[in-house]
């Protein structure tokens, strides 16, 4: 399967130098999913919410962090399905996606081979999300906060509500996702298929010819009309010398 990484040009070059794609937090202020960044859980008893008042929610600074930011993730975009969208395009011509996570259609998107990436199942869960008109929270049980053990099972056995579950309003986005709370880093060195620049010159396409040495992998988004309809396509640059 092809999975699409978008990204600025400044982490680009951070994630080529290193080959690495980093995993990160969901709750964080940049993070333009409001659910995302705000997990929420549902008790079944006062004393849950007693725990969130005077344990998750302390000012104090050895305050018990929310066990669900533990989690990081990074996320992918897939090809456009018939089936499930009624069109069929490449997961690198969604000019919403540039727009919103390549800095503006200034950045890049990086195409990936999964097959490739090297998925460990005990420590990496990798899943499609599943967009849906109403999201669950994460349930948990008095007998859920006794200890940590306790909590990670629940959040093991609700993973995908908890991960993998996003309103309707962000279908476009076709994510593909990785979360962990062991692993940091994803390697990405073999993986790599394409690495797309938004024109076909320009800042974004000089630095990024600079950096990368495999020609093979270069290439850019255009624009064309069929029968006056707009489409967005890419095409690889033309080899040095020919």
């Amino acid at each position: 399967m092809k999975l699409y990484h978008y990204t600025s040009l400044e982490s680009f070059w951070k994630i080529w130098v290193t080959k690495e794609l980093l995993f990160a937090s969901s709750n964080v202020p940049s993070n333009n999913d409001y659910f995302e960044r705000n997990k929420s859980l549902y008790f079944d008893s006062n004393e849950g919410y007693k725990y969130i008042s005077e344990v998750l929610m302390n000012s104090s600074k050895k305050r018990t962090p929310n066990p669900l930011n533990l989690y990081r993730q990074i996320s992918f975009t897939m090809d456009y399905s018939i089936d499930k969208y009624g069109f069929e395009t490449l997961g690198c011509l969604s000019p919403m996606m540039w727009g919103q996570y390549a800095d503006r259609g200034r950045g890049v998107c990086i195409e990936l081979d999964s097959e490739a990436l090297d998925i460990k199942p005990d420590v990496i869960w990798a899943k499609a999300i599943d967009y849906v008109e109403n999201l669950n929270s994460f349930s948990v049980t008095t007998e859920n906060l006794e200890s940590i053990e306790t909590m990670n099972e629940a959040i093991y056995k609700q993973r995908d509500t908890i991960f993998f579950q996003k309103s309707i309003h962000w279908k476009a986005e076709n994510e593909f996702r990785l979360v962990s709370k062991d692993v940091r880093k994803l390697n990405i060195k073999d993986a790599v298929r394409k690495i797309i620049v938004p024109s076909i010159e320009g800042k974004t396409t000089d630095l990024v010819k600079k950096l990368v040495e495999r020609q093979d992998l270069f290439y850019f988004l255009y624009s064309n009309e069929v029968n006056g309809i707009k489409e967005l396509n890419i095409a690889p640059f033309p080899v040095s010398g020919k």
